[in-house]
């Protein structure tokens, strides 16, 4: 009978995790189409499927444009509930690089928001952070952006780790890649609220979890889920704690 058991938690497993890698492919395709349908775009912009590969036995998805490779965890949550932890203003800073190109095809595009708060007991050692199920990846406050403005790019989220309390430590990079318009007065760029629809899509999807080190020795592991206040702003942001 335990075999059974096994066997059978092991095949659920399996369903949940396909029937994610559905959803989010399936979130790329609409964003994809919906650019494609409020400009015109260059008619040989084409992206591969995403893939879903194991990475140390952590499933990641990779998605693969002309400029922009990028891999990122996904993790099954239920996200229908949640307690609201608070609504917060995030400064959003966005990061291109240079003028589209009519030729080459696409163009990539971040998005930098300031992560906020979460944890201020002062009997916590360190926090890991990772972001899960979309283009999106923690990095610390005194980086360089330069990193981000390349227009060739192969990035992979990582978990980042702070010591104490993460205030003020953290800041949240959404990045994309969209196909250049035939558009000379946007600079053969999409108009910006396409750019900003993308961010806005891939925070509303993006699942947030957070390891957490206690001076003790004790452990614990909290998730959240983040939603954009408006649809055609990213300056503040609501999180949910799942």
């Amino acid at each position: 009978m335990t075999k059974y058991i096994r066997l059978f938690k092991k095949g659920m497993y399996r369903f949940c995790m396909m029937f994610l890698l559905i959803l989010i492919s399936s979130g790329c395709n609409v964003k994809e189409i919906e650019t494609q349908t409020q400009t015109e775009t260059n008619n040989q912009y084409a992206v591969q499927e995403p893939e879903m590969t194991v990475i140390d036995g952590i499933n990641y998805i990779t998605e693969q444009g002309i400029k922009l490779k990028v891999t990122y965890p996904i993790i099954s949550k239920d996200i229908a509930d949640g307690n609201l932890v608070g609504t917060y203003m995030v400064n959003p800073v966005k990061l291109g690089n240079g003028l589209g190109e009519k030729d080459e095809m696409a163009y990539i595009v971040a998005g930098i928001i300031e992560w906020p708060s979460l944890y201020n007991d002062e009997n916590i050692e360190k926090l890991e952070y990772t972001a899960y199920n979309a283009s999106c990846i923690f990095d610390y406050s005194d980086m360089s952006e330069n990193k981000y403005t390349k227009k060739q790019m192969d990035i992979k989220g990582e978990t980042k780790t702070i010591y104490g309390n993460d205030e003020n430590k953290l800041k949240l990079i959404i990045i994309n890649e969209l196909p250049t318009s035939d558009k000379a007065a946007y600079s053969y760029m999409q108009p910006e609220y396409v750019e900003i629809k993308s961010v806005i899509d891939d925070i509303n999807k993006m699942i947030v979890g957070v390891h957490v080190y206690y001076m003790d020795g004790s452990e614990d592991s909290d998730y959240y889920r983040v939603e954009s206040i408006s649809k055609s702003d990213i300056s503040r942001i609501q999180i949910y704690r799942l």
